[in-house]
């Protein structure tokens, strides 16, 4: 089933073994064949929208207000960054330290492994035994007409550190009047091709899915290489366990 709204396209899986053997079909009708052009984000919830921390933290304020401030705060902390840290650092480099060390910014964390993308819409239902519900991985075209700081939305690679090294991290970065990647594309001009994806599943497939990225060397330890990711990796193995014993 696929469901299309302005620049954004759904497409709806029964099965994680669905949506392995047929995304990629999807991803293909794009200009140039090159799945290397997106980016990929997991959800735990299809209704979650694609919205900052910024946005959230400070979603009282009107959006008009929510710029100013955004754009008062992010000033502060590149004048210090540039004046303790490095006075040549790119506004790239200045917005992923931000993010990296909790200052709510107006982006958004993505991958260029789908596979990474799954892990993270699927890992909190996997560990709470979730039933009911639906995930979203997305898609983002980085190579899209709208991707332009002058349209409104950039999309750059993350500030080489650890974490965003072993998750192949991009960041997308809202610069226009938009409180979300969805009503950006709602508002901007219509295109031919999409400029999102949302693949859809059933939580249900949980196991299914967290089972085959297991194997194949997706984890909390390989995505967060560090003694946090050693202690969800262990619960982790421990629920997979049980699934198999009880199977």
């Amino acid at each position: 089933m696929s469901k299309v709204e302005p620049n954004i396209e759904t497409v709806a899986y029964r099965s994680w073994s669905n949506f392995i053997s047929k995304f990629s079909t999807e991803l293909h009708r794009a200009p140039s064949n090159d799945l290397r052009r997106f980016v990929f984000r997991g959800q735990g919830d299809v209704n979650f929208s694609l919205r900052s921390s910024f946005d959230r933290k400070f979603d009282g304020l009107s959006l008009a207000d929510r710029v100013k401030k955004y754009d008062a705060t992010t000033r502060a902390f590149s004048e210090l960054y540039k004046k303790r840290i490095s006075d040549a650092a790119s506004e790239a480099e200045i917005l992923s330290s931000a993010q990296h060390y909790g200052l709510p910014t107006r982006l958004l964390d993505w991958s260029s492994n789908p596979f990474v993308a799954a892990y993270f819409a699927f890992n909190k239902a996997a560990l709470d035994d979730q039933k009911k519900g639906r995930v979203a991985i997305w898609a983002l075209d980085r190579e899209h007409d709208l991707v332009s700081r002058h349209v409104g939305l950039e999309v750059f690679e993350a500030d080489p550190n650890e974490r965003a090294e072993a998750q192949k991290g991009y960041f997308s970065h809202l610069t226009g009047p938009f409180d979300s990647l969805e009503k950006f594309a709602e508002h901007v001009p219509v295109h031919k091709e999409p400029l999102l994806y949302r693949f859809v599943l059933p939580v249900s497939e949980a196991s299914t899915a967290f089972a085959f990225l297991s194997s194949v060397g997706f984890n909390a330890y390989s995505l967060f290489p560090d003694t946090q990711g050693l202690a969800i990796a262990a619960l982790e193995d421990v629920w997979l366990r049980d699934l198999a014993d009880n199977s």
